[in-house]
């Protein structure tokens, strides 16, 4: 097949577990119960509105059958109509309490779809959420690593309140791109504020595998953030990062449809 005839075809690409015998010698959860995995500290999460980009869309989830049948095909999993119906009963249709999470009138958008909202709260927690917690709960348990676990919640400068806090959102963040995505000069100063906070804790870590300031060594600059808690099986801990108002959170929040999400049953339907 030629080059033009394959992108011609419009070909999806989506980013799942390949089992290759070299690299990747088995699924993640397979490997996962062979203790099979590298341990080491961790610094990981998520963002806040991860199903804003991760929905199924076609058809157009006006009903339950249509968002059903979206999963059924979507993304190349191997979800199981069973599976799918058991995850609508933990993520009933209450727009109130779903993406994005900064809206909290209970709007339906009837051009996006009836249950768009309910598709994306339980698709950013099939593609992103559950793999940060389920990864922080391993290493924080199992593994016996230091893990600092986040949520980021801030929209960037540029966003409507409906685009919410997406993928990838983070990232200018993360690597200081103040004058790009951060807008001119950037347009907030509380948004440079919250990425050199982030920047600071980052190096920290990667330095001292704590991304915390030092105690007696503390200045402006460096109490940008609050203070970091180690995640703890006991009581686990976010650090939600929001230019506005940073704080720590428990990471108990839809704890039933993620916990279904990360059983050994659902991991394997979704190739992981």
């Amino acid at each position: 097949m030629s080059q033009d005839d394959l992108f011609a075809a419009k070909p999806s690409q989506v980013w799942n577990p390949l089992v290759d015998g070299d690299f990747l010698t088995g699924y993640p959860s397979q490997l996962i119960r062979e203790g099979k995995y590298v341990k080491v500290p961790l610094l990981t999460g998520a963002n806040s509105d991860e199903g804003i980009n991760f929905n199924p869309n076609s058809p157009k989830p006006d009903t339950e059958q249509n968002l059903l049948n979206g999963f059924m095909f979507w993304r190349s999993y191997a979800l199981s109509p069973p599976t799918i119906r058991r995850l609508f009963e933990l993520y009933p249709n209450d727009p109130c309490t779903q993406p994005p999470h900064s809206i909290w009138n209970c709007s339906v958008y009837p051009a996006k779809g009836l249950q768009w909202r309910r598709g994306a709260s339980i698709g950013g927690d099939l593609v992103m959420i559950s793999g940060r917690r389920k990864m922080c709960e391993l290493y924080a348990g199992e593994a016996e690593q230091p893990v600092y676990s986040y949520r980021f919640d801030q929209r960037l400068w540029n966003r409507a309140e409906l685009d919410g806090v997406q993928h990838f959102d983070n990232v200018a963040f993360s690597f200081q791109n103040i004058s790009g995505l951060l807008g001119p000069s950037p347009e907030y100063d509380s948004h440079l504020e919250l990425a050199r906070g982030i920047g600071q804790a980052y190096v920290r870590f990667v330095n001292a595998l704590d991304p915390n300031a030092k105690a007696g060594n503390v200045t402006k600059r460096d109490g940008l953030l609050p203070y970091w808690p180690k995640y703890d099986l006991a009581a686990p801990k976010n650090l939600v990062l929001n230019a506005s108002n940073s704080f720590v959170e428990d990471d108990t929040w839809r704890k039933e449809g993620i916990e279904y999400i990360n059983s050994y049953e659902v991991a394997r339907e979704l190739l992981a």
